[in-house]
């Protein structure tokens, strides 16, 4: 593995859980790299594993061994509080369900990244404007949620994940919920600005449409990763 030419690196991965006084492996020494600019399906059945994958490619769960480079660094061998600032400066994510602050407007649920990360109010507010102009939002900015379609919401979950100009991001069926049409319009614009922007893209999925626009499609099974 280069890694001047990639953002993630994953080697000797495992995870288990213990179930019903059962141990169920999940990950069994899985191996997976991400090159800039890369986007790659991940692929499998149900229950093989691949949401827990991405959780914790993402720092948002531990594996039980294993090694994870984000940009280099070793996330696996650092405390919550490094993983935390790792994950805001480089990965954004991308749920099924679009994970929205109810009672924040669009602008506000899309400016909390870069609030977090240290930027002004008013310089997250200016980020946050320029992406939503990007995914066609600019005029719904201060709509709740709950005042948006199905696929609004999910344009501002993307707008949200893309503002702080990350180098990777995590999607875990980012369309499951949405009808077909919807589903290839936010697909499209995924796509479009992971391109723009250079950023490398690791989407769950069982939608074949969008996994054969794929750089390149892996399948979960038996807790590690091939190629399909």
């Amino acid at each position: 593995m280069n890694p001047d030419s990639s953002i993630l690196q994953v080697s000797n991965l495992y995870k288990s859980f213990t179930q019903g006084g059962k141990t169920i492996a999940v990950l069994n020494g899985l191996e997976l790299e991400v090159k800039v600019g890369e986007r790659i399906g991940i692929v499998g059945l149900s229950g093989s594993g691949k949401s827990t994958l991405l959780h914790i490619l993402g720092g948002l769960e531990h594996s039980d061994a294993g090694k994870i480079l984000i940009h280099g660094q070793n996330i696996v061998q650092m405390d919550d509080l490094k993983v935390d600032h790792i994950r805001n400066n480089h990965l954004g994510f991308v749920y099924q369900f679009h994970h929205l602050l109810p009672d924040f407007s669009a602008l506000e649920n899309v400016s909390l990244p870069p609030l977090i990360r240290g930027q002004s109010k008013n310089d997250a507010k200016m980020l946050s404007r320029e992406i939503l102009h990007k995914v066609g939002l600019e005029h719904r900015e201060d709509h709740l949620p709950g005042e948006l379609s199905g696929g609004e919401r999910q344009r501002v979950a993307i707008a949200r994940a893309l503002v702080n100009e990350p180098s990777c991001i995590l999607a875990d069926e980012p369309t499951g919920n949405l009808d077909e049409k919807t589903a290839r319009d936010v697909n499209d614009l995924m796509i479009s600005l992971s391109d723009k922007l250079g950023t490398s893209l690791v989407i769950v999925t069982h939608n074949a449409e969008l996994a054969e626009r794929m750089d390149r499609v892996v399948q979960l099974q038996n807790g590690i990763l091939s190629e399909v």
